[in-house]
């Protein structure tokens, strides 16, 4: 976690350390709120770049989007 990090998701690196990247990074559908599986999981599940859909929204610790 870098400040940008910190700032994006709300959680302090401190708080965030130890804890699972799909804790601090929750990702979203726009529309229909339905959670979007964990592209860092599949990234290094697969050896590859996951895109995220265009849609994807990002809820921040205490609740709001981004």
């Amino acid at each position: 976690m870098n400040a940008r990090a910190e700032e994006l998701t709300g959680w302090p690196a401190a708080e965030a350390r130890g804890r699972p990247l799909s804790d601090m990074l929750p990702l979203f559908d726009r529309e229909s709120r339905e959670p979007i599986p964990d592209p860092v999981a599949a990234a290094l599940a697969g050896g590859r770049v996951i895109g995220l859909p265009a849609q994807s929204v990002l809820v921040r610790r205490d609740g709001a989007s981004c």
